[in-house]
């Protein structure tokens, strides 16, 4: 039997009476940084938020998979207090979020990708260390009631699972984008797009999301 976290989240799924005012701000926000880095012609920073949001889809899309199939939750599922549901543990602030944080994960790094941080690539430092921050405020989110556990192993007692399926993968893929030449940026870009949509269109072809 699904959670009641569950049953309520999947009550406002993709419902669009959900909608407020109040996503505009967010939204707007987004738009505005986005602008702004076109403006200052950083596509490699555009192309790598873009690629941390995408890998994100690829991992809401399979968390959404292992709700289905469990008939009991997601691995990890958030309040159903949103604007607008868009996958059983991924809402519009979450996706706005990883927008804005696919950004700002490219901006205190080092232009040169060989410099070294206690003999450690700073591109794998900064792997580990937004990895490790992301984790731990998502422990605070949870300790709020805002994101639900319900697995055993998945929990603020087993934190390097989280870490290592839950962001490594983001910030690897925005770094791999980040620093790749434009057109084959694009290229690993469109892959994980084409991943994406491919899984996605599997998934709602049987009524798993």
């Amino acid at each position: 039997m699904y959670t009641e976290n569950t049953q309520a989240t999947f009550a406002i799924l993709r419902d669009t009476s959900q909608l407020s005012w109040s996503v505009i701000p967010f939204i707007s926000i987004v738009v505005l940084v986005f602008f702004w880095q076109a403006d200052q012609k950083n596509w490699s920073r555009i192309l790598a938020a873009l690629a941390f949001l995408f890998t994100d889809l690829f991992n809401e899309l399979w968390n959404g998979l292992v709700c289905h199939w469990s008939e009991f939750a997601p691995v990890w599922g958030i309040k159903p207090e949103t604007n607008y549901q868009i996958l059983i543990g991924w809402n519009i602030e979450i996706l706005c979020g990883f927008m804005l944080v696919g950004i700002a994960s490219t901006m205190a790094m080092p232009a040169d990708k060989s410099v070294k941080y206690f003999g450690i690539n700073n591109r794998l430092w900064f792997i580990g260390i937004n990895s490790a921050l992301s984790v731990a405020f998502e422990i605070a989110l949870n300790k709020a009631g805002l994101i639900h556990w319900a697995w055993p192993w998945w929990n603020a007692e087993n934190p390097w699972l989280i870490f290592l399926v839950g962001y490594v993968p983001f910030f690897t893929m925005a770094y791999l984008v980040y620093d790749a030449p434009i057109k084959r940026a694009v290229k690993i870009l469109a892959g994980i797009i084409t991943v994406d949509i491919i899984f996605a269109l599997i998934l709602a072809s049987k009524g798993w999301i």
